[in-house]
């Protein structure tokens, strides 16, 4: 990366890289600067070459689609053959904290996050993201205190109990203490079990 590029600038563009290209609307919302400063950002990164601006609409609005210059996403690609596989897989410290936070909550916003974790809204918003793109959280636009923002969600996997009954038989395990595998009940399911398949 050009080393005559402002931090809010290399923030923007480690977004429309992490995005593949992203719009202008939502640029500013992810770097959590005025829509005006925003598209300032965007307008340098143009006139230094780094990204190209594609008048576009998006959610019914006029915008611009950013998207990187050839050599910043070949950039991109030589840093990723360098980490090994598993890189990206393991969440940072700060990541798990989020997301206890995220779990132990109904719907956390995302401004409450950043102030919980003691951290810039810049680097809150980068978290929800990763955490995003795990699959770890949902995030859904929404108003906290009279101020839009997102909405943190943890995504609760969905269980299968199809494992836990045999024909029209639940487990007999289901609320013991401390179940006798040699019940009678648990030899029943079992055979139900196997007949049922």
């Amino acid at each position: 990366m050009t080393p005559d590029l402002s931090e809010n600038e290399r923030d923007a563009v480690e977004y429309i890289r992490s995005a593949g290209d992203a719009y202008q609307s939502k640029l500013w919302k992810e770097l959590d600067v005025t829509s005006r400063t925003g598209s300032r950002i965007a307008k340098r990164l143009e006139e230094k070459g780094v990204v190209k601006r594609e008048q576009t609409t998006h959610d019914g609005n006029n915008t611009y689609r950013l998207v990187l210059a050839e050599e910043y996403r070949d950039d991109d690609a030589e840093e990723e053959e360098d980490e090994p596989a598993t890189a990206g897989y393991e969440l940072e410290s700060v990541e798990r904290r989020a997301l206890r936070l995220i779990e132990s909550e109904d719907g956390l916003p995302q401004s409450q996050l950043w102030k919980e974790l003691d951290v810039s809204s810049r680097k809150g918003s980068r978290i929800a993201s990763k955490l995003e793109d795990r699959g770890l959280v949902e995030r859904e636009e929404g108003v906290h205190e009279g101020n839009r923002t997102y909405i943190l969600y943890p995504v609760v996997e969905k269980l299968d109990y199809s494992l836990l009954v045999a024909g029209d038989m639940i487990s007999p395990f289901i609320g013991e203490e401390n179940p006798d595998p040699r019940s009678g009940s648990f030899t029943e399911w079992v055979y139900e079990l196997a007949y049922s398949e």
